[in-house]
């Protein structure tokens, strides 16, 4: 409810802790579609070596593995669309430049990179008759300059409670079984939707442990596709 919405009838004014906003907490947005902007762009580095870290491309692409790729990082966002809406939230969310095949028309693969994917929500005439090098240098450029793009925001939490104990409990595990439990602790927007399609900010992990939600950029919009901005339900 937005503060245009809300109505002061109970002169008691009595708390609702489902409702109740604490001192510093952030207000997240709902899930849906908004134009946002980057505030801070850079590249992933290691902490302990602060060397750049480098992905390789899909092994149906590059089967030796040799080529390696830089990582973006939106670490920073405004939301400019819907206004109401609007706000600066941190994300530190990766953005990935390793190519890979994603399913076309008539099933044909067509190779694919995230970094693309933002550059044609920034601008898809940008984007095309580039390499993807050339896409990597763009969308930089273009992030730093101030464009905009259309992204669906969701929300996202990790229990890392959970995940460790259940590695801990189960010495010996290989990378694939470790995977698979990190993958079990991570929430998605769905897991924070109430069953009346409204969404809370805080939800249950495995633990037992309440979460909380932070923002993730889920899809990036084509530029060229119009798509009805502010909450929505996916």
């Amino acid at each position: 409810m937005s503060m245009s919405e809300t109505t002061y009838s109970d002169d008691n004014f009595t708390i609702n802790n489902d409702e109740y906003v604490d001192q510093g907490a952030t207000i997240l947005p709902i899930p849906g579609n908004y134009k946002l902007k980057a505030l801070s762009v850079g590249r992933r580095k290691d902490r302990a070596t602060g060397q750049a870290v480098l992905r390789a491309a899909n092994i149906k692409l590059d089967p030796s593995g040799e080529k390696r790729w830089p990582i973006l990082m939106l670490n920073r966002v405004e939301i400019v669309e819907p206004f109401e809406e609007g706000g600066v939230f941190p994300i530190f969310q990766e953005v990935t430049t390793s190519p890979f095949p994603r399913r076309g028309a008539g099933g044909k693969d067509v190779v694919a990179a995230n970094h693309v994917d933002l550059l044609r929500s920034i601008d898809v005439d940008a984007a095309n008759g580039l390499n993807m090098e050339q896409a990597i240098e763009e969308v930089e450029k273009l992030l730093m300059s101030g464009q905009t793009f259309t992204s669906y925001v969701g929300y996202a939490a990790t229990d890392f409670d959970w995940a460790k104990s259940q590695i801990a409990a189960n010495p010996g595990l290989d990378k694939e079984s470790i995977s698979k439990i990190w993958n079990e602790a991570r929430l998605k927007t769905k897991d924070f939707r109430n069953a009346d399609g409204s969404y809370r900010q805080r939800t249950l992990g495995k633990s037992g442990k309440l979460l909380d939600a932070k923002i993730v950029l889920t899809s990036f919009v084509p530029s060229t596709k119009d798509v009805p901005l502010g909450p929505t339900q996916q």
